[in-house]
């Protein structure tokens, strides 16, 4: 049985100094390119973290949109977030970190082939809006894509469900309430990494239950909702 490729990830992210704008775009360019010839819905591509809507646009998704367009392959960006300061404890938002600018970028953008991804993870830590108000202020018809993981609200864990702090009740409730029909993409298997190779299928196994569990609280949720 040959897995289709539902959603991938251009390479990121931008750092001032390490990876130059221009770089950045070259390689999601190539990621573009590389997801047409597999196929691909989706790519996301990461806003730059301290740009505006207006800037991400004009140094971003403009030279990438006609290519995504060409191949029929839909951009999705991300909500982001940036270390305070150095103890790496404590963050705040960047591009798309809060609900109005998320919702700001997908109006302002306003292309077919655009959408967004939401990263419940980012959404939950600390000084952020959380993964619920972000679901609600996007609403089903601009979030197109998930990253779903957990972590402890300080640190960006990228583990899976339960692993952490996130209410995963509350935000299926949120994902049922405006019918969220996409994809249920995990974003956490950094928690593998711990693990002896004769344990990954182990792993594996865990995040395919854990993710049928909350799609069916998804699911459940909607026809509760009727």
């Amino acid at each position: 049985m040959q897995l289709p490729c539902l959603q991938a990830h251009s390479p990121c992210p931008v750092v001032p100094g390490v990876v130059p704008l221009d770089e950045y775009v070259k390689m999601s360019v190539r990621a573009l390119e590389v997801c047409h010839e597999l196929e691909c819905e989706t790519v996301v591509v990461h806003p730059v973290c301290k740009f505006t809507v207006q800037e991400n646009f004009d140094e971003l998704y403009s030279k990438l949109l006609p290519i995504a367009e060409g191949y029929g392959i839909r951009i999705a960006t991300e909500n982001m977030f940036k270390w305070k300061d150095t103890t790496w404890t404590e963050t705040v938002p960047a591009a798309c970190g809060t609900a109005a600018d998320f919702v700001e970028h997908i109006d302002y953008i306003n292309h077919p082939n655009f959408t967004a991804c939401l990263d419940l993870g980012h959404a939950q830590m600390v000084n952020c809006e959380g993964a619920v108000a972000l679901i609600k202020a996007l609403g089903e018809k601009r979030i197109g894509a998930l990253h779903v993981h957990d972590n402890d609200l300080y640190h960006d864990d990228h583990s899976f469900p339960f692993a952490g702090k996130s209410n995963w009740e509350e935000i299926t409730s949120a994902l049922a309430e405006i019918g969220y029909n996409g994809h249920f993409t995990f974003e956490a298997d950094a928690f593998m990494r711990k693990y002896p190779d004769e344990l990954q299928a182990s792993c594996l196994k865990l995040l395919h239950d854990t993710g049928r569990y909350l799609i069916d609280r998804i699911e459940t949720k909607k026809k509760l909702q009727k």
